[in-house]
This record gives C-alpha cells, sequence and structure tokens, in this order.
C-alpha cells in the first residue's frame, strides 16, 4: 500500500496525511494534561520532530522502493529497537515476554530473508517517489 501512494504522492505527502492523522487522534487526550515545555524539554522535541520525520520519510522511500516481503520484516524489529532505546535511556527493563517476543520476531525476520533470498521469482521494478 505504501509502495502505490508513493508512487502517486510522494514521501512528503504521506508524513503530511500522518502527520495530520496524529493531530486528530492526539488532540482531545493531549489537552487534559498538556504542559508547555520549559528549556531544554524545546531541544528534546524539536530533536524528536527531526529525527523522527527523518526515520519516517527514510521508511516510506524504502518501502516505495524494496520489495515488501523482505521490509515488513524488517519494520518488525523497531519493537526490539523500541525495548533497547526503553532500557538504555530509561532504565526500563524488558519483560521476559518482551524478549520471548524477540526472540521469535529476529528469528521470523531471518527465516523470511533467507527464504526470500533464495526463492527464484520475477522482480517487481522499484517506484521512483520523489
Amino acid at each position: 500500500m505504501i509502495r502505490k501512494q508513493a508512487a502517486e504522492d510522494g514521501p512528503i505527502t504521506l508524513m503530511a496525511w500522518y502527520a495530520f492523522g496524529l493531530v486528530i487522534t492526539t488532540s482531545v487526550p493531549a489537552l487534559t494534561v498538556w504542559q508547555t515545555p520549559q528549556g531544554i524539554q524545546w531541544v528534546y522535541l524539536s530533536a524528536v520532530g527531526l529525527f523522527s520525520s527523518a526515520g519516517q520519510y527514510l521508511l516510506i522511500r524504502a518501502f516505495a522502493i524494496g520489495e515488501a516481503t523482505v521490509m515488513n520484516p524488517i519494520d518488525y524489529i523497531q519493537i526490539i529497537l523500541a525495548a533497547l532505546f526503553g532500557l538504555l535511556f530509561f532504565s526500563e527493563v524488558p519483560s521476559i515476554w518482551t524478549g520471548i517476543g524477540s526472540i521469535v520476531i529476529v528469528a521470523s525476520t531471518l527465516y523470511i530473508l533467507f527464504r526470500e533470498s533464495h526463492v527464484k521469482k520475477t522482480p517487481t521494478p522499484p517506484v521512483h517517489a520523489e
């Protein structure tokens, strides 16, 4: 789906629709607990915005030009990276279920990548999104 949308609209348009959807769905809940950021928090928020926008752009580009059978399993690695990020920056120790799930995700990803590299099929031409 992202491949088709990226071909028609481009990554920036997809990012704008995603941001619009987030504003619509999170505005009311955010108003109930809103606190205006102070000092260094503006720097942190700007960094989060910059890095998440760059990540979103690169993810859309990857799905636009890559094979979905290869890209989808790699996308699931975000769960593992989120657990690692939580451990490193917030001292959140992942549960045993997070560990088991991570092992299943890594094993499945490796299996799919291995299988896809050995299956002969007609390649899908890349979509050139702007």
